[in-house]
């Protein structure tokens, strides 16, 4: 956990860390990286993170004290997304650091952990469902059971998605979370898996064969629209996805729209999300109101949610609430931290 790094890091004077050095600093700022600093060497994690995140408010250029409100945050439970987002900005903020191979394999090592945590919770999350079927409603079940699927698909696990998706009964409620995954997809250019997913939505007959159509023409105009900014896509590609829709005048309206699209060079671009470019947008997941939201977990929440799966008095509805606003801030983060995303289209 990087502690030999540390070692060595608090033994340097802070300008070797801090861009710029600490004598720019205020006095404010000094008190705050002085108490975090304290507090790291006696193991008080929880006291470092407020304090080196008081000090990253007043001194936001200052890459030493991104790293160490990193290192805090990643020894407290629930919080190994905001540890990443801190060391991504240092490592951006600060390019020649020369402990950037042990952050970045910290940084691999933390995406492994938020991911299992949010795997497995997803897990509890099914088999309560599944253990307490006969207090509420099949349509219930088959709602609560289709949110998890997408919550599945935003760690990148399609195939356990899919597989997930399979046990909703209900074809209309499946085909919305399908509608979500293919989003999704395309905002991450992932064109054939989305094109997979589409060709699902009719697989045994029952849905209205448009609805299909609508998938692979919403897939198309995205491909179309990414070729203009991403060389390595054909516009081919586009035409070859359009092609796939039966229905002949909704086909020969997308190749239209595609023609038009490549014809545009400056189109409104409906599926490009925003990509993050600089250090300071890794803080904006922090530090903007929309998105801190779903940085804020920490021990409490689990240890409520721990004793709420161990209780058999808890009131189910509220229980799955519960586990599903805690499920809905995890796997959102992680879907924006391990792409890059600072924001997607809704």
């Amino acid at each position: 956990m990087l502690l030999s790094v540390v070692l060595t890091m608090l033994a340097l004077p802070p300008c070797l860390y801090a861009q710029p050095s600490s004598n720019s600093l205020s006095p404010q700022a000094r008190i705050a990286i002085s108490t975090g600093l304290s507090a790291v060497k006696l193991g008080a994690w929880d006291v470092a993170a407020d304090s080196f995140d008081e000090a990253r408010k007043l001194a936001p250029n200052a890459a030493g004290i991104l790293f160490y409100q990193g290192l805090a945050e990643s020894h407290l439970p629930g919080r190994e997304l905001r540890a990443i987002v801190l060391y991504k900005a240092y490592l951006g903020t600060f390019s020649n650091a020369p402990n950037a191979r042990s952050v970045e394999n910290e940084i691999a090592t933390l995406k492994t952990s938020a991911k299992s945590t949010t795997s497995e919770l997803i897990s509890s999350a099914i088999s309560w469902n599944e253990d307490n079927a006969d207090l509420v409603s099949h349509d219930l079940l088959e709602s609560r059971l289709a949110r998890l699927v997408y919550y599945q698909s935003l760690l990148g696990d399609l195939e356990g998605a899919l597989t997930l998706a399979y046990r909703v009964e209900q074809i209309q409620i499946r085909l919305l979370v399908y509608s979500d995954i293919i989003k999704n997809l395309v905002i991450l250019e992932k064109f054939d898996d989305a094109k997979r997913v589409a060709d699902l939505i009719n697989d045994d007959g029952r849905v209205d064969p448009n609805q299909r159509d609508l998938a692979f023409k919403l897939i198309s105009e995205a491909q179309a629209e990414a070729t203009l900014s991403n060389s390595k896509l054909s516009i081919k590609d586009a035409k070859d996805t359009a092609r796939l829709i039966k229905n002949g005048p909704l086909r020969n309206s997308e190749l239209a729209k595609i023609a038009a699209i490549q014809q545009h060079s400056d189109p409104p671009f409906h599926w490009r999300g925003h990509h993050i470019k600089l250090p300071s947008d890794w803080l904006l997941l922090l530090d903007n109101p929309n998105r801190s939201g779903e940085f804020d977990l920490n021990e409490k929440v689990f240890k409520a949610l721990r004793d709420c799966l161990d209780s058999k008095e808890i009131d189910p509805e509220k229980m799955f609430n519960e586990l599903d606003k805690v499920l809905r801030k995890m796997a959102t983060a992680y879907f924006y931290v391990n792409e890059g995303f600072l924001e997607v289209p809704k």
